[in-house]
């Protein structure tokens, strides 16, 4: 197994840039697994694990490069971590797992028992769907409110 910096390949490095969207697009077609996420360890479990394991161990060249230029901050480690994603999903998954957008208990519980037909407590918690429909619904014809002020009861002070 390999630690530390990671070896550039240029023939694998050209055949990433010239392999087409057509190609993908007929192996997709054909094997229904083919471009599925989380299918390696299912059609090659041992190349997975590899895989998964070199990525974690090794780091590139470019990172270090990369590294020196960024401001540093936490949200773009996050990104730059060498992780399959684009970008909209690293970012739900930096907000998800960082408690940018923590919420208080008390505040979602005013705004439920006061504005809650409205759904103005699923809008503070950053749940637009359901605010969208507890604003058409009269928050669920009033169901909603009762057992939402229950669930923020039962929810830590800040979460």
């Amino acid at each position: 197994m390999k630690f530390g910096v990671r070896t550039p390949s240029i023939k694998k490095s050209i055949s990433a840039r010239t392999t087409g969207r057509v190609k993908r697009a007929v192996k997709s077609s054909v094997n229904p697994t083919y471009s599925k996420k989380g299918m390696g360890i299912i059609n090659n479990p041992k190349k997975s694990i590899y895989n998964n394991v070199y990525n974690k161990t090794t780091f590139s060249a470019l990172d270090i490069s990369n590294k020196n230029n960024k401001s540093g901050t936490n949200e773009e480690a996050y990104i730059n971590s060498g992780y399959n994603y684009d970008i909209e999903q690293q970012k739900a998954l930096f907000l998800k797992y960082n408690k940018v957008g923590a919420r208080n208990k008390w505040i979602s519980l005013t705004l439920c028992l006061f504005l809650g037909y409205f759904g103005a407590h699923k809008f503070y918690e950053g749940n637009t769907e359901r605010g969208i429909l507890y604003l058409f619904t009269f928050g669920l014809f009033g169901i909603g409110i009762i057992i939402d002020t229950i669930n923020i009861l039962c929810k830590p002070t800040i979460y």
